[in-house]
């Protein structure tokens, strides 16, 4: 009841709006939110089980770097019942297929070793939960890891994108990706479109996916070439035709201002490493969350995940909320229209 009230109270904002101004359906569009104008909380390493006592009392034997391993998130899904919108996923390239997990043989733990055994709990959830905002999935190929691992690897960029947009293909049905051709429609490059047209309306990526290449090297150059239409977003910059997403993680970063500007959809940090007991921790995460950032990624995500009383939430417990500075009210309006 309280949802179908709150759907009520939102048209009819909308229609006081159209009714207030000239223009009509043009102040109509307007007023809907877009893409870029909410903000949710992802994962770093979304995957990750830390070793065992064992393993771990070795690795520190030989670095105490290993200290950063000590941390395990819940499995995908239960992530997702708690209000995570945003994974972070460490993809190895092998001959026998692509793998997830951190590094090899000593911090392999993985609540799903294999990629399409993620993309399969992914996609079940979001078929049981049909009007969820958009997740965001970002991909960061460990090429230097996996080549260390002793296993065989795939060296060809094209070849490695391709093999990964059919097995995502495989699993994850068209009709639930956003990928770069449905925002750009062949209307010119992907950049012009946001610059000109913006982000798609809200309401039009409920239930969907956007799947990000964390990569700014050869897998990047690489993902041009596809003999099939990039599935891909890329971790690039408005200065790019791609220019779309960008990982900058330091919240503090002084060119988050202009990249929101120019509709780019930016992903932060709000903590590095597991040291969080500190002022300047809580700092930095209350900075992450206000700088705009539609992607705040932590290793601490609220609803029970938290160390010494650090975690990453939103105030009210949501899965979303309307950017700090992308945002409006009218943003706020509609969330609440089809947040629970």
């Amino acid at each position: 009841m309280d949802n179908q009230i709150h759907k009520i109270i939102f048209s009819f904002i909308l229609t006081f709006t159209v009714l207030c101004c000239n223009g009509g359906a043009e102040v109509l569009l307007e007023g809907k939110p877009r893409l870029n104008q909410i903000q949710v909380i992802g994962t770093h390493n979304s995957y990750h089980i830390a070793p065992d006592e064992a393993l771990m009392e070795a690795c520190l034997s030989v670095d105490r770097r290993a200290r950063q391993w000590q941390y395990t998130h819940d499995p995908l899904d239960i992530q997702f019942d708690k209000g995570v919108r945003s994974l972070e996923l460490d993809i190895h390239p092998f001959l026998s297929g692509f793998k997830v997990f951190h590094v090899p043989v000593v911090d392999e733990g993985s609540h799903c070793p294999e990629l399409k055994d993620c993309l399969a709990t992914m996609l079940l959830w979001s078929l049981d939960h049909p009007e969820h905002v958009p997740i965001t999935i970002l991909f960061e190929f460990k090429m230097m890891e996996s080549r260390l691992s002793g296993e065989a690897v795939r060296d060809d960029p094209v070849e490695i994108l391709e093999l990964f947009q059919e097995e995502i293909r495989a699993v994850i049905p068209q009709d639930k990706i956003i990928d770069p051709f449905r925002i750009h429609q062949g209307k010119g490059t992907l950049r012009q479109v946001l610059e000109e047209e913006g982000w798609p309306l809200l309401e039009d990526c409920l239930g969907k996916f956007i799947f990000i290449l964390h990569d700014r090297q050869e897998l990047r150059d690489a993902s041009s070439s596809l003999t099939a239409p990039p599935l891909l977003f890329v971790n690039s910059s408005p200065d790019r035709e791609d220019g779309a997403f960008i990982v900058v993680d330091d919240p503090y970063n002084e060119h988050i201002p202009l990249l929101l500007e120019k509709n780019m959809f930016v992903r932060v940090r709000a903590d590095s490493g597991l040291r969080v007991n500190r002022p300047e921790s809580r700092r930095r995460r209350d900075d992450a969350l206000s700088c705009g950032a539609q992607i705040v990624s932590t290793d601490f995500p609220g609803s029970g995940a938290e160390k010494e009383g650090y975690q990453v939430a939103f105030s009210d417990g949501v899965p979303v909320r309307s950017n700090p500075v992308t945002g409006n009210s009218l943003v706020r309006s509609y969330l609440k229209s089809i947040v629970p």
